[in-house]
């Protein structure tokens, strides 16, 4: 994760880097990244092995957060160190309850919520228990409280504005 940090890093400054993808790379906790940094917006760690948000540094400008296809079982207070998140992928993790996203609460800004093919997904009643925990929820794999389906609109930086409106 180290080499294909500084890879994608190369001379820059860390404190300008906006996004870092470090999909496929093999590592059980996070390693290599640091509160240096400070703008980072966009973070994917898909298909890495990942088992515990170890190492997840400070992270004050992180809006996007892609952590599909892990072995997370929990440890999701690691998070509270990023507040500005908006969008966060947990599908394909091992999360057996909707009780571990409970960390979750103190993502205030948090939007966004996929949990596709999570073992707390089979549970009864997972949606409204989802929605109930984070009442600022908006969309919850896809789809808002009422079950219909909700267009992303941070893709691509097209319609940002939408989802960023000013306090």
């Amino acid at each position: 994760m180290e080499e294909r940090i500084k890879a994608q890093v190369k001379d820059s400054d860390p404190a300008e880097v906006k996004e870092l993808i470090l999909d496929n790379v093999r590592e059980t906790s996070i390693v290599g990244l640091t509160d240096k940094f400070s703008s980072l917006a966009t973070l994917s760690v898909i298909h890495v092995g990942l088992t515990s948000l170890d190492g997840l540094p400070a992270l004050p400008s992180l809006t996007k957060l892609e952590l599909g296809d892990n072995k997370l079982t929990g440890g999701l207070e690691a998070l509270s160190k990023c507040p500005e998140i908006r969008h966060l992928s947990l599908v394909g993790n091992r999360l057996a309850s909707v009780d571990l996203l409970a960390p979750l609460k103190g993502l205030e800004k948090l939007e966004t919520l996929d949990l596709l093919d999570c073992p707390l997904t089979r549970q009864e009643d997972y949606r409204a228990r989802v929605f109930a925990l984070l009442p600022g929820l908006r969309s919850l794999d896809g789809l808002n409280q009422a079950g219909e389906e909700v267009e992303e609109t941070d893709s691509e930086g097209e319609g940002q504005n939408n989802t960023m409106e000013p306090l």
